[in-house]
């Protein structure tokens, strides 16, 4: 995960769900994004978030509680709502996109987004990142491609062997 992004991550866990410790944070993106940072990757983002001076800590018993500052809460607040502007500025070149060849925009953007398990979404990502990195003009980078597409066609299967196993037992 990008360090810029996993310092907004960071900070708005903080803003919004403080007093958090560092594993509760953990926990929370794991919820949210679909994977578990490391103890190696959080411990210091939130020392540089402290040091920059937009949370602070109080230790509780054997943990350390983390809670915004003022100048946190208002520099997420302005990060937040210029992640708005830019999720909307995509969503509406997407749906103009999508007019333009044809295609719903509903089925662009089910409602139902959120109930992908984010093991998927987290791999789709992967793959879409990969996309836009592939030299198609490198055997080297087709193959990198196909692994990830790969890993994302074994996940699916895993998810559809789990379902039709619950549905047995109904």
């Amino acid at each position: 995960m990008n360090k810029g992004f996993l310092r907004f991550a960071v900070l708005g866990i903080v803003v919004k769900k403080y007093p958090v410790h560092g594993y509760r944070i953990m926990e929370l993106i794991e919820e949210k994004m679909g994977f578990k940072p490391s103890p190696g990757s959080i411990y210091p983002v939130l020392n540089k978030l402290v040091s920059d001076g937009l949370i602070y800590s109080e230790t509780s018993g054997k943990r350390k509680l983390y809670y915004p500052t003022e100048k946190g809460k208002k520099i997420h607040e302005e990060l937040e709502s210029q992640r708005a502007e830019l999720v909307n500025s995509h969503r509406k070149f997407a749906e103009s996109l999508a007019r333009l060849v044809g295609v719903k925009s509903k089925d662009i953007f089910p409602e139902n987004f959120s109930s992908i398990p984010g093991i998927v979404k987290r791999h789709i990502g992967k793959v879409m990142l990969k996309l836009h990195k592939t030299n198609w003009k490198k055997g080297s980078h087709i193959d990198e491609l196909i692994s990830e597409l790969n890993t994302l066609i074994e996940i699916l299967t895993n998810l559809k062997a789990e379902v039709e196993k619950e549905n047995e037992g109904n």
